[in-house]
């Protein structure tokens, strides 16, 4: 499995953000604990991701699901660092913001690499639950 590059960033201090899958759910279940509060449903946080990525060309970008997802990236460094300390030390809403952006893109391409890694092997190419040739 190839690892996950760090995407460093100055806060109070210099910090790698690591998004893997244990931090994606973290921000999953934040987000949604919070949008539960405000009488909305889960949503997937592929779904944010995507939502977030589409909206940058109209700036467009949700400020808490960037700090959610930031949070989520630096825990594996701080595991007792709260969400509220980590919108304290945020100076530049767009230098986190290409921070999270940069480590959702090391995130994939690490998934990308673990692909190719897999179909080497020769059965990587196949989905599980793709209908086969021929079948409805």
């Amino acid at each position: 499995m190839t690892p996950i590059e760090p995407v460093y960033i100055k806060l109070d201090r210099r910090r790698a953000i690591v998004l893997d899958m244990e931090a994606l759910a973290r921000a999953e279940r934040e987000l949604n604990k919070q949008r539960r509060d405000d009488g909305l449903f889960n949503i997937s946080i592929f779904k944010v991701i995507n939502d977030q990525v589409s909206g940058m060309s109209e700036m467009n970008i949700d400020v808490q699901v960037i700090l959610i997802l930031l949070w989520a990236g630096l825990l594996r460094e701080d595991p007792a660092l709260r969400l509220d300390a980590v919108g304290a030390m945020v100076r530049s809403p767009y230098r986190a913001t290409g921070a999270v952006l940069k480590a959702i893109e090391n995130y994939f391409r690490r998934e990308t690499a673990d692909d190719d890694d897999d179909s080497e092997e020769g059965d990587g190419d196949k989905l599980p639950l793709a209908p086969s040739t021929g079948s409805p």
